[in-house]
Order: C-alpha cells, then structure tokens, then sequence
C-alpha cells in the first residue's frame, strides 16, 4: 500500500493511492470476487463518524482478473477528500463462492489536513 496526500487551495485533499495484491504461492488465484473502499473518520461532538468516501464497485462485487504465481495486479487511482477527515481507512475484500477468504484494512492520518 503506497499513498500521497496533497492539500488543496480549495480546503480538499488529493488523495493518489496505489494497493498491490501479490500471489505469492504456486498456483493460479483464479475465480474470485472483490470490492475495495475507502473510508473516511470525522469527529462530531464526542463521537467518531465514518463515511464511505469511496467503493469500487457502488455495490456488490466485481470479477477478479487471475493472477499468475509470484505475480500481482494493482489497484491505482486518485480521488479528492473533503478537509473534515483527519484519517482515512482503506479496506478490500475477497470473495469465492459468496465467503469472505481474505481482507486487509488499515486505517492513516493524513497529515496534509
């Protein structure tokens, strides 16, 4: 997971994000679904509020492309995040046959707000 953060004369962030999957065993990771989000935390009062600032697909899951042993593929794009979040949370998720078999989350402050 690779990510950088610009502020914006707008009060906004530019968030560029770059989320590698790596087969790192010896067969093919064929047949497959995923779906990837970000979240992002706010604070209102005394409470923390999360909102989905970004998923991919809107809903439900989509197709993996296979992927060769000791190969990858990538997940690379940038997107603009209002100023109230002091931290985001990137999360994705692996599915075969409608079970979840893999996820990774972690969960960044940004320094640029």
């Amino acid at each position: 997971m690779d990510f950088n953060t610009i502020k914006l004369d707008s009060g906004q962030t530019l968030l560029i994000y770059r989320l590698d999957l790596f087969n790192k065993g010896n067969t093919l990771f064929n047949n497959y679904d995923f779906f990837f989000s970000i979240d992002g935390f706010r604070v209102d009062s005394n409470s923390i509020l999360k909102d989905n600032i970004k998923r991919y697909p809107v809903s439900g899951l989509q197709e993996g492309r296979p992927i060769e042993p000791n190969s990858w593929t990538a997940i690379n794009h940038e997107i603009l995040i209002g100023s109230e979040y002091p931290a985001i949370r990137f999360y994705y998720e692996i599915n075969e046959n409608d079970t979840i078999v893999w996820s990774w989350h972690k969960t960044f402050k940004l320094d640029s707000n």
